[in-house]
């Protein structure tokens, strides 16, 4: 993507296409999960992952911070020699090529960590607006469809949202316990038994259910849309409607949620 907006002159563009994933994914997300393997020292290390990755992201930022990018790149090749092997290294990174995409892709896996990444922001948020300690760890549960993709990364969950002990379950029809607080995200539902604020929850839902149904209306004009329906293609004419089915599933679960607010005192 960075190396499109190069080619039609959208520096700017291309310049927070890199920023959001060398600090957003790379930093945020993907160093923090490796630390946790790191510390482990079991299973195959993330460590040569992590070098490339910070390598060829190097590379991408050079042309916008170009001293910076150089003296790491000079520090990193040189203790990494297997980055160039052969002797292959050139003397300088303003001398290497530029990064260019390998075709290589793994949706399932990014939609699972997407998933993860979804559950951890909604439990840090909760904990935020509650002004919880950071360092302390509250109980979870987290009702899912998706339970055999998140188990594995279980620990992570753990870590990174300070939640233990934590439960992952399958979905049930069980009223929840009305004190504590429930959060919705795609395909789960969070219950902290933590003390919270009603009005402030009901306020929070109701913007959110607007919003949704904001969305939802938007969706079901466009799929209303004889001309959409009739010049795009059947897979994203597919993922609209599994969209939309997913904002409704939402929608309801919410409903739920301030029926059951509705009966506690503001």
């Amino acid at each position: 993507e960075a190396d499109r907006l190069l080619r039609n002159f959208q520096f700017g563009e291309a310049e927070s296409h890199i920023y959001e994933f060398i600090w957003g994914e790379f930093c945020d997300w993907y160093i923090e999960m490796a630390k946790i393997r790191l510390n482990k020292q079991a299973g195959p290390s993330p460590a040569p992952v992590l070098v490339r990755t910070l390598e060829r992201s190097l590379r991408l930022l050079h042309p916008f911070m170009p001293f910076v990018t150089e003296e790491i790149w000079q520090k990193l090749v040189k203790a990494c020699p297997a980055l160039y092997p052969d002797g292959a290294m050139p003397q300088a990174i303003m001398m290497a090529s530029y990064p260019e995409p390998a075709g290589f892709a793994d949706p399932v896996s990014e939609d699972d960590i997407a998933f993860i990444i979804e559950i951890v922001r909604a439990i840090r948020n909760a904990r935020a607006q509650a002004k919880i300690d950071p360092g302390k760890r509250i109980e979870a549960q987290i009702r899912t469809l998706r339970k055999p993709a998140i188990e594995p990364h279980r620990e992570a969950l753990e870590i990174l949202a300070k939640v233990q002990p934590l439960a992952i379950l399958a979905p049930d029809n069980q009223n929840r316990d009305s004190g504590a607080l429930v959060l919705l995200v795609k395909d789960a539902e969070i219950t902290l038994p933590m003390a919270f604020d009603v009005a402030a929850e009901k306020e929070r839902l109701t913007k959110e259910k607007e919003s949704l149904q904001s969305r939802i209306n938007s969706l079901k004009a466009r799929l209303d849309d004889s001309s959409f329906l009739s010049k795009a293609p059947l897979p994203v004419v597919d993922k609209e409607r599994a969209k939309l089915r997913d904002q409704e599933s939402k929608l309801e679960r919410i409903d739920e949620r301030l029926a059951q607010l509705g009966r506690l005192a503001p």
